[in-house]
This record gives structure tokens, sequence and C-alpha cells, in this order.
């Protein structure tokens, strides 16, 4: 039967037990013949539950470099083993001030997961520990225990430190899943609730209520509910994506936040209260885009470079529109600016150069120097 495996690498250094403070160093997880959508948090959450589960239960404190996980890449890519070997543990030794270090690895054979780890001696490349776990249905089940006694990783943890001397021998070497009974209505209510809800952690990485960062690949983009503030370059280059649909609860929209993005047009609700610079810039794909009353201020830059931006809706209610807000959006021809905007910042629709009916309907509005700069029009009509 032909194997298909799946691997994912991750290290962590070990300085010498010897040593007051033992140092984990984490390396990029790596992956091969995976899906992107499944790879993209798969690989970043083995290494950060494993860099909990290691914080937990030894005395290593996890560190990084960018430097060290440049050359662990690619000694992993000369390696022709899917796991480390003797001369990759010896290679390694040779570039960090550390003697050990901790490989690990998620193979997929007839449709299980399986994860492995092996602690190696950096001096000797000798194997002190190793453990594989057992076969999990899921990818899900590597890191939740819904449906078995343990989590791979916990399983595997368990056996290292058995192996370490740290823990007493007790029932992982027998383990076996739980036998699955029937669920009432309301259990898979709240497992499926559950598993969603892992899901969505590990795809929209946040603290608290402010969204980080977004690890997946959908064309439509759903805002969780526990998500009320989008963070600096959250979506930043997040080109699959097409759509995003806010819930009433969104506030914040920060700086950077969809830069570069594969969104085709965007409404952002009435509940956003505050729009930072950039927030939209350089979203190529862009087409339509309606700005809400809520937000008083289009900031600068925030849609710049939309070089197809073809309608925009400006509510009656926002006051200011900053520098260079719309710069370089091409594909614009008409904009109606509402009564209640009082100033146009300079540069705001500068290299618009099919942008050729321009309606101001507040007479007062103040428009700054070159404003409109390369517009087919020098002169905004007013409408009353």
């Amino acid at each position: 039967m032909k194997y298909f495996f799946i691997v994912v690498f991750s290290f962590f250094v070990f300085r010498s037990a010897f040593c007051e403070e033992k140092l984990i160093a984490i390396a990029l997880s790596q992956s091969q013949n995976i899906e992107k959508s499944e790879s993209d948090w798969l690989c970043s959450h083995v290494r950060d539950v494993f860099s909990e589960k290691i914080r937990e239960n030894t005395d290593f404190v996890p560190t990084s470099s960018e430097e060290i996980e440049k050359q662990i890449i690619a000694l992993q890519k000369k390696s022709e083993s899917t796991a480390f070997d003797e001369k990759t543990a010896l290679e390694m030794g040779k570039l960090v001030s550390a003697n050990y270090a901790l490989f690990s690895a998620i193979r997929k054979a007839d449709g299980a997961y399986f994860l492995s780890a092996t602690i190696s001696d950096l001096t000797t490349g000798k194997t002190l520990a190793t453990a594989t776990s057992k076969g999990r249905k899921t990818a899900m089940e590597l890191f939740s225990t819904a449906h078995s006694a343990l989590s791979a990783i916990d399983e595997v943890m368990d056996k290292f430190l058995m192996q370490l001397g740290k823990k007493q021998p007790n029932e992982i070497e027998n383990y076996e899943p739980r036998a699955e009974k029937p669920l009432s209505a309301q259990q898979k209510k709240a497992a499926a609730e559950k598993k969603e809800k892992n899901f969505l952690d590990m795809k929209f990485r946040h603290t608290d209520s402010l969204l980080t960062e977004y690890t997946g690949s959908d064309e439509v983009v759903i805002i969780p509910d526990f998500i009320y503030k989008i963070g600096f370059a959250a979506f930043r280059q997040c080109r699959m994506m097409k759509k995003v649909v806010f819930h009433d609860l969104v506030f914040r929209i920060e700086r950077e936040a969809f830069a570069g993005t594969g969104l085709v047009e965007i409404e952002i609700p009435n509940t956003v209260l505050e729009l930072e610079k950039k927030a939209f810039f350089g979203c190529l794909d862009l087409q339509k885009a309606k700005i809400p009353s809520s937000i008083k201020v289009i900031p600068e830059q925030c849609f710049s470079g939309c070089t197809s931006l073809a309608e925009v809706e400006i509510s009656e209610g926002i006051t200011r529109l900053e520098k260079s807000a719309f710069t370089g959006c091409t594909a614009l021809k008409k904009i109606v600016i509402p009564e209640s905007v009082s100033y146009i910042g300079e540069f705001c629709f500068s290299g618009c150069r099919n942008l050729s009916e321009i309606v101001i309907k507040n007479p007062a509005c103040v428009i700054a120097n070159r404003a409109f700069y390369g517009c087919p029009v020098n002169n905004a009509a007013s409408l009353q």
C-alpha cells in the first residue's frame, strides 16, 4: 500500500543540562504535500502548542532566532529523511550554542494523522528520547481531547517525560481512543460549536477581542463574534479574500488592516467608529466601497492605490477626507462629496486620471493644495 506523508518539522534547542537557564529555540514549521488551506494553521499551531507544553512541563525557556530558523530550514531540506538523522543533529550542533534539540513531525497516512518527536544530543547525534502518537482521524485531534483520552501532543509529551525520568509509567502505552457513545442533540450541538471555535481560534489569531492575524485562505471571510477590533495588518496581503462580512460589534479597523488584499467590494458597517490610515491601501481588485457616517474622518491613504475602485459612497456625516485618501484610484470617474464634509486634504484625489465629474455639496468646504491634481477637470463643481 502506498503511503503519503505530510511532514511538519519543528525544532527546540536545549542548552546544556548543567546550565542554569535552558533555552529552547523554536524554528518555523515546514510542510510538504499539504494543501495551503490546512498548512497555514497546522504548521504554526503545532509549533505554538508544543512550545506551550514544553514551557508547562519542563524548565526550558522558549526562545527563537530568525537566523537560526533559516539555517535549520536549510538543514531540513538537505536531509533525505522525513525526520532528523544524526548528520542533521551534528550539523545543527555546529550552528547553535546548545547541546540538545527536539525535532517533531506530522505524518498523514491512510487518512490518519500521526505526531512524532525525538530529542537528540547535538554533540553526538544520538537519540535520547523518541515518541509517536496513535493515529488521529482529524488534524484537530492532534491538539484536542474531544474524542480521545489525550491529545496527540499530550501523548507524545507524556512519553518524553517518562523516558527522561520525569514521570512514572501510566496507561499511555496502552492508550486507545475512547469508544464513541451516541450523543444527544444538545451534546452534538455543543461539540460542533467547540470544534468551530477551535478552528476559528486557529485562523483568527487574537488577543482578547483584537484580531492580530488571519491565517486562513477563505474567499469569503466572516468576522467571528468575539472579534471587536481588526488589528494592524491583520489581513494584509490576503489575496485569496474577496469579501469580508462584519458583525455589529466591530468598532475599529486599524492601520493597514486590509492593505493589499483581494477584496472586490467593501461595505463598512455603521458600528465602526475608528478607521486608521492605509486601511485598504493597494487593494488592486477593489471595485466598490461604502463608507458610513459613523466614521467621521476618512484617514490618510485609506484607499490609495486601489486602481480598480470605480464606485465610492461617502455618507452624509463624514467631515474630513485626509491627505491622499484616494490617490491613484484610476478607475474612479465620479465622486459625490456630501455637505457634511468641510475639508478635503492635500493630494486627496491626485492621480485619479479618469475622475471627470466631481460634486461637492458644501460650498464652504476647504480644498487643500493639489487635492485634485491630475484629474481631467481642474475645478470641482458644487451642487446645493
